[in-house]
């Protein structure tokens, strides 16, 4: 490696390679999330003529169902710099560490494409939820969901599964997009739906009990033992680790070959 990356992190370099990957991201993006955008609306919009009104339980499903769908195809389109050679070769040479690249990986994944995508959410949610009210619901409060806030009847806490999904989806989509060489998003999503496909014979072939793994997060369900919090650690933490870990190292790989 050269000398600029012996150091594993140091700040001011991060930040110079933050500025410089945002500099390189920001078209790339702005298309991303105005597709985003456009099919938002046009969801919305169907749900709108259907039923006269945009309800929280809409609001709910289309939140999260967007964001793992959308966080999917961005962590896997993150490294794309990689699927042409002259590209992969500017993004090999940048002065950071492998483990600063893969830290803003991270970062920009995990939390700030979720702040983006609640924002547009936001954006388009408001006037729908609030403008196209049905006559015969008048007297009903619509509500606008946001996944942090707590309801009468819902906990944010609730909504906890729904994130460990989605960085183990983004850890899954980064480490493949590096893994792959050759049409890594293509393979990304054929070996994602191999794998739901297992795991639902799984669980059929072995009446698998799924409440178990929710168990920890809901307070209806039944007094949790030691052997559903095992159940729920290897289920939810032991995975996302093992994923983030291996992105790690196949990034590392991917930037020595």
């Amino acid at each position: 490696m050269l000398n600029h990356n012996s150091q594993v992190f140091k700040l001011s370099r991060f930040w110079q390679l933050c500025v410089a990957k945002f500099g390189e991201k920001k078209r790339q993006t702005g298309w991303f999330i105005a597709v985003i955008a456009m099919i938002y609306f046009l969801l919305i919009m169907l749900v709108i003529v259907e039923d006269s009104v945009y309800k929280f339980e809409a609001q709910m499903f289309f939140y999260f169902a967007g964001l793992l769908t959308t966080g999917f195809v961005f962590s896997a389109r993150y490294f794309s710099d990689f699927d042409q050679q002259n590209s992969a070769l500017i993004a090999i040479m940048q002065p950071a560490s492998v483990f600063e690249k893969w830290l803003l990986a991270v970062i920009t994944v995990v939390i700030i494409y979720p702040v983006i995508y609640t924002v547009i959410y936001v954006f388009m949610t408001l006037p729908a939820a609030f403008l196209w009210t049905d006559i015969s619901e008048a007297n009903e409060t619509n509500i606008l969901f946001l996944p942090f806030m707590n309801y009468s009847d819902i906990d944010a806490f609730t909504f906890m599964p729904c994130w460990l999904a989605y960085q183990a989806i983004c850890a899954y989509s980064l480490m493949t997009s590096v893994k792959f060489k050759k049409h890594p998003l293509l393979k990304t999503f054929v070996l994602a739906f191999c794998l739901l496909l297992l795991f639902s014979l799984f669980t059929i072939l072995f009446n698998t009990r799924l409440e178990v793994f929710f168990s920890y997060f809901f307070e209806y369900m039944p007094k949790i033992s030691v052997q559903v919090y095992i159940a729920n650690f290897l289920f939810w933490v032991l995975p996302s680790l093992t994923l983030w870990l291996a992105s790690y190292y196949a990034f590392a790989k991917r930037e020595l070959s």
